[in-house]
């Protein structure tokens, strides 16, 4: 199996895949358009392009770039690729006619499994899914008849189905729905004992390992740019920055994961509520054990979902949100929304919770003495987010949290059905509400499900796409900002690398649906929202 790159200009490539018997693999990219073709035709040769175009990405950006420590990354990621391309394009040129069919454990679906003519050393069959191109096989749980990834090479290690290796809850249950969101958290209970448990496998796994799988090779220079746009990019950046954030799954091929996973959830807001959204919200809830859904009040047809922030109070219940949404919405059913309970502990032991200043010293100090231990803040994942190079202080490892916590709620919010949603967020709650709203906008032809969401103080960038999530609110988003917020015009900024939050300086953006509230006359502080603040 041969595989030759060619540039194509200052701007583009030509990278093709080849053997000596007829397939060929071509994928072009010209200013971040990416086109490709497979011969001969009828291939499942869907996980084979992607390989290609990411041995082909990684080749651009490492002959491109000057920084000598980038280079050696996309070089070495370039060399994965490649050998994840020649394993794939090898499997396709010895099929055979004879399929069998079951649940694959890559892109979630019951399909066809083309067997391959060779065996692996250990008599192991080895096939591809039609559906998504992967390499698969049979689960190696006795009697089990679902099918496991096999991508790698042909190795004689265990590999279990998406059920016993504790993916998903089930395949049955993916794109089931659930009657209210306090039975979202039991839903993702597994039903198959964890096979993982009893392999040498475990000591190696990476939580969330997978679980992009190939739905992105399907679509992967669609949501490669969309996650790409996500993240502030445009053109060949974009999709340049969205693939790589991608990954495709495996933390050991260059890939984040977990994050990668919820990334795709959150910028292609098809999966929410099927088995793209449940297999992400699995893995994520999971290195979450604070998640789950807490109904304070039992009311009508609209539903309230509050979260807090760190220096908020109250763990369970009400906390300091009665009066807030009482007053507001006295007629609402209402929901607290648990989450990242570690994360804001963390922060709330970092951060003064008085209106004494935070100087730009004090808050540069707080960034350096967390980076020596961001990456035990969240247990599993915490590898996951230092490849992403996030893991630099509580700051970011909470408010990428929140990022995952808000596209795993759009999941439940699409899978519950529900209809009228107000989302109500302080603080880093506030950066969970807007990627949550993020999700849900991206949802192609969709009636918007929130009716209202108020961000109070929140930790959300300035710079974020504001206009974007508009498709998902029916009526106003309200931002209530202070510029008396010192956390944010200090700690954030410095955290931020000089961007500044919408909590205290206000939305930047001139829409009906945007309405700035200046409570800087009742807020002195950080802490003084929930008390001083009503909502519009």
């Amino acid at each position: 199996m041969r595989i030759d790159y060619r540039p194509n200009g200052t701007s583009g490539f030509r990278c093709e895949m080849t053997n000596d018997v007829g397939l060929v693999v071509t994928v072009e990219g010209s200013n971040g358009e990416l086109q490709a073709s497979v011969s001969p035709e009828g291939l499942p040769a869907q996980a084979a392009v992607a390989a290609v175009e990411r041995y082909a990405g990684h080749e651009y950006e490492g002959r491109r770039t000057r920084d000598a420590e980038k280079r050696r990354h996309h070089e070495k990621a370039a060399q994965e690729w490649r050998e994840v391309a020649t394993d794939v394009g090898e499997l396709l040129w010895d099929l055979t006619e004879a399929t069998e069919h079951g649940w694959c454990s890559d892109c979630l679906t019951k399909s066809d499994h083309r067997l391959a003519g060779s065996r692996t050393k250990l008599r192991t069959r080895r096939y591809v899914c039609t559906t998504c191109g992967s390499p698969t096989g049979r689960c190696d749980v006795p009697r089990c008849r679902n099918f496991a990834d096999r991508g790698g090479g042909p190795s004689e290690r265990a590999r279990y189905c998406a059920e016993h290796g504790h993916q998903i809850p089930s395949f049955e249950k993916l794109t089931t729905a659930v009657d209210s969101l306090e039975e979202y958290r039991p839903w993702l209970e597994f039903e198959r004992f964890n096979a993982k448990r009893f392999s040498s496998i475990a000591a190696m796994s990476v939580a969330g390992v997978g679980v992009v799988g190939p739905m992105a090779f399907v679509a992967a220079p669609a949501i490669g740019g969309a996650i790409g746009a996500w993240a502030g990019l445009s053109g060949a950046a974009a999709t340049s920055h969205g693939l790589a954030l991608l990954g495709f799954g495996s933390v050991a091929a260059g890939g984040l994961g977990m994050a990668g996973g919820t990334a795709v959830v959150t910028a292609a807001g098809v999966g929410l509520g099927g088995a793209a959204g449940a297999s992400v919200a699995g893995a994520y809830v999971r290195s979450d054990k604070s998640f789950d859904f807490e109904k304070v009040v039992d009311g009508g047809p609209t539903t309230v979902i509050f979260a807090n922030g760190f220096l908020s109070e109250g763990k369970t219940g009400w906390g300091d949100w009665m009066r807030i949404i009482s007053e507001r919405y006295p007629d609402a059913t209402v929901y607290r929304l648990k989450w990242g309970a570690k994360e804001l502990k963390s922060l709330t032991g970092l951060v003064p919770t008085s209106a004494t200043p935070v100087s730009a010293k004090a808050a540069a100090a707080i960034a350096a003495r967390a980076t020596k231990s961001a990456g035990n803040l969240i247990g599993p994942l915490g590898a996951v987010l230092t490849v992403a190079g996030v893991a630099r202080n509580p700051w970011h490892v909470a408010r990428t949290r929140a990022s995952m916590t808000g596209a795993v709620l759009a999941d439940a919010i699409v899978r519950g059905d529900l209809q009228s949603v107000v989302l109500v967020g302080f603080s880093l709650g506030g950066r969970v509400m807007a990627a949550a709203a993020e999700s849900l906008a991206t949802r192609p032809d969709e009636a918007p499900r929130i009716e209202a969401m108020h961000l109070l103080g929140a930790a959300v960038g300035t710079h974020r796409d504001w206009h974007g999530i508009e498709p998902a609110v029916e009526g106003t988003i309200y931002n209530y900002f202070s510029k008396n917020d010192k956390v944010l015009s200090a700690l954030y900024r410095v955290a931020e690398a000089g961007t500044k939050a919408v909590g205290c300086e206000g939305i930047p953006v001139k829409s009906p649906q945007v309405k700035n509230v200046d409570v800087s006359k009742k807020v002195g502080a950080h802490a003084e929202h929930l008390r001083a603040v009503s909502l519009r």
